[in-house]
């Protein structure tokens, strides 16, 4: 039955293979339970990674009762095995263990320490081919909340492995000697990495040889070399090399920058169906940066990265189809249609998109609960921006500052890049100032929004707590939260430098002081005291007085939030200095700020 069973599966009868097995394992063969354990895991990964038919596959995985085969079925069969003293069986669990199994839910099978133990007792009683001892090489550097990786012991059974000609342990060790990753390995393994790297690309191993292209890269910088080793990984059908190649000339790395031989390379690549070029070749014809924006080609390639199971490029498509131009309608409707896929297989970026949506009633019925559900499943920065907005309006839900300012504060203390896109003006040039731009909402919608009969003390109250009661709130000083100072208060000059870009200079105080006292223009009168001409300003580099001429969008954020910031006493004198200058305070404020 176990001979049979293996013609079956040379002859893609899996069925009739699992059958087979099935008999042998009731008849007591362990080495049946082990392959039959083995074909419901590759069944799963196939389901997957769809390399066999669904219909040839799928029928292997029903039990007769009409349930699927489940983790425990397997392990089960496996453990039989080895209760039958079968070393095979032991190697079979513990790669099992490791938990890198596709198709399957892995968080029910991942042990680490249990793959370890039996991968090292199958390798003790005799099953020490070279793969197993490259799997318990490995199982050493992996780690879980149970164990930590072991390098040195890791190494120990790599070279075992290599010993043996295993040319995946050398490209796995070669690996693991460039980028130790702080592990018990020394740093200084760059040159015996690259001879067990050489070793395995002379036996063919493609992946050696990009990995030597990285070395070269990184390490010595020598981009000749890169280009090299890349185009023999390409020789020895390596389908990542296109991309790498297709970058180098992207960005001119050691050639002479060609966006044309970047897209032929991506095209090699994506052709040869590599998920990274494809999505490159995406991004080349969806962006102003290399020329003419083409969305209907976008779009295709996009689609092509969505079919291998790829959400960002489904989260793409809806933002193409969301933006419309460059070749396609504005469709709302498909943006709906790409962003709840991507939803769905949780990309939280797309279900805040899909939001949004609900919330501006953009190509559906404007529905607050809805958006107000998507916001809150999402639950990155942005999204929690929005839930406080929603609570700061009274948008589906009841009025309540307090909650609004909950929300805003949560936004602030994500510091991860998602939260800054959409918080203010969605510019993806400055990342990392998304906590900011939250608090100042807080702040300047504490001063216009929350009036002392609904609640300014406890609103103040939490602006203290948050600002760590570092801040006098006996007169709104924006200035001195927004200001390089301002900042050094609470984030310390890395932060202030950071933000500040070239919109602030990073003064110690003292030399702040200096700017206001030599600062040419004499203030009629003060805000929040400070000079007017000094708010207006945003204390620029080299600037001067023409507002216009600002070109950083910060900049404009600070005049905006002072101006609609400020009690209407302020509101007038600053459209006074505005308006001795033949500037329209309402109308740059909306013209100027909010398009740009």
């Amino acid at each position: 039955d176990y001979k049979k069973g293996v013609e079956f599966l040379r002859e893609a009868e899996f069925t009739k293979a699992r059958d087979s097995f099935q008999k042998g394992v009731e008849e007591g063969d362990a080495a049946a339970m082990v392959v039959l354990a083995d074909l419901y895991v590759s069944a799963y990964e196939a389901l997957e990674t769809k390399s066999d038919p669904v219909e040839l596959v799928e029928p292997v995985l029903k039990k007769p009762d009409g349930g699927y085969i489940e983790t425990d079925d397997i392990t089960q069969l496996y453990q039989a095995a080895i209760d039958k003293d079968f070393p095979k069986a032991m190697y079979a669990l513990g790669n099992f263990k490791l938990g890198e199994n596709k198709g399957m839910d892995n968080s029910e099978i991942r042990d680490i320490k249990a793959a370890r133990e039996l991968l090292k007792q199958a390798v003790d009683r005799g099953y020490d081919n070279a793969t197993a001892l490259r799997k318990l090489a490995y199982s050493y550097t992996c780690s879980d909340e149970n164990i930590e990786p072991s390098y040195q012991e890791s190494a120990k059974w790599y070279r075992k492995a290599i010993d043996k000609g295993d040319t995946k342990a050398m490209v796995e060790f070669g690996k693991l000697l460039h980028n130790p990753n702080g592990s018990d390995i020394s740093n200084n393994n760059i040159e015996e990495a690259i001879g067990i790297l050489q070793k395995a690309a002379e036996l063919g191993e493609a992946e050696a040889a990009e990995e030597l292209s990285s070395i070269y890269s990184f390490e010595y910088k020598d981009h000749h070399k890169e280009m090299q080793w890349l185009k023999k990984a390409v020789d020895m059908g390596s389908t990542s090399a296109f991309n790498r190649i297709g970058v180098m000339y992207e960005r001119g790395e050691g050639v002479e920058q060609n966006y044309d031989t970047a897209i032929a390379w991506y095209k090699k690549g994506a052709d040869a169906g590599d998920i990274y070029a494809i999505k490159n070749l995406a991004y080349i014809y969806s962006s102003s940066d290399f020329g003419e924006q083409n969305y209907i080609e976008a779009i295709k390639w996009y689609k092509k990265a969505a079919e291998l199971g790829d959400t960002q490029a489904m989260y793409d498509i809806g933002c193409l189809y969301e933006e419309g131009g460059n070749g396609i309608a504005r469709d709302l409707e498909s943006a709906r249609k790409w962003y709840k896929m991507a939803s769905e297989r949780g990309d939280d970026w797309a279900t805040f998109k899909l939001g949004i949506l609900y919330y501006e009633g953009k190509g559906v019925k404007k529905d607050y609960a809805e958006a107000m559900r998507l916001f809150q499943k999402a639950g990155n920065g942005t999204a929690k921006f929005y839930i406080g907005e929603m609570y700061r309006k009274g948008q589906g839900v009841d009025k309540d500052y307090i909650k609004a300012l909950d929300y805003y504060q949560s936004a602030t203390e994500e510091d991860s890049d998602e939260a800054y896109w959409g918080i203010l003006h969605g510019s993806p040039n400055a990342l990392d100032e998304v906590p900011f731009y939250a608090m100042l909402h807080v702040f300047s919608m504490s001063l216009v929004d929350f009036p002392e009969s609904e609640g300014y003390e406890p609103v103040k109250k939490k602006l203290d707590e948050f600002f760590d009661g570092s801040q006098e709130w006996k007169t709104p000083d924006l200035l001195n939260v927004y200001t390089p100072y301002g900042i050094q208060k609470r984030w310390g000059w890395t932060r202030a430098d950071n933000f500040g870009r070239d919109a602030f200079i990073p003064f110690s105080a003292d030399k702040f002081s200096e700017c206001l006292k030599s600062y040419d223009n004499k203030p009629f009168r003060s805000v929040f005291g400070y000079p007017i001409e000094l708010m207006a300003g945003v204390v620029c580099k080299g600037v001067g007085p023409d507002i216009y001429t600002w070109g950083n969008k910060a900049k404009y954020d600070v005049a905006f939030l002072v101006y609609f910031s400020s009690k209407r006493d302020v509101r007038s004198e600053v459209e006074v200095f505005m308006n001795g200058r033949q500037i329209n305070a309402p109308e740059f404020f909306s013209q100027v700020y909010l398009n740009n």
